[in-house]
């Protein structure tokens, strides 16, 4: 139920699933009425976002975990990597991970 729900509000379910009634609210905007334009302006990877359960293999071994965390600022805030790796810092050091995983 938790991950159905995360999925639907995040818009992530097949499109043959049935819509049901019945309003999301957030920051005073009813997510389920917002047009797919509005919604990737103002909810997805800014108001919302999911982490998957095995969050913890989703990252490429191969790559710095820097450069994984910062490419979704990249691509979905339009963020420069300078930037974008800047916010990792901060984002890191705001929930206690040291800043040396930022070049592992």
């Amino acid at each position: 139920g938790k991950t159905s729900l995360s999925k639907a509000l995040l818009r992530l379910l097949p499109r043959n699933v049935d819509k049901y009634s019945g309003k999301v609210f957030l920051q005073g905007m009813d997510v389920m009425e917002l047009t797919e334009e509005e919604y990737r302006q103002n909810v997805r990877w800014v108001g919302m976002s999911l982490v998957p359960q095995a969050a913890m293999n989703s990252l490429n071994p191969v790559l710095k975990v820097g450069e994984q965390v910062a490419e979704p600022a990249v691509l979905h805030l339009g963020l420069g990597k300078t930037e974008a790796l800047g916010l990792v810092f901060k984002m890191l050091q705001h929930v206690g991970v040291p800043l040396d995983f930022v070049e592992r």
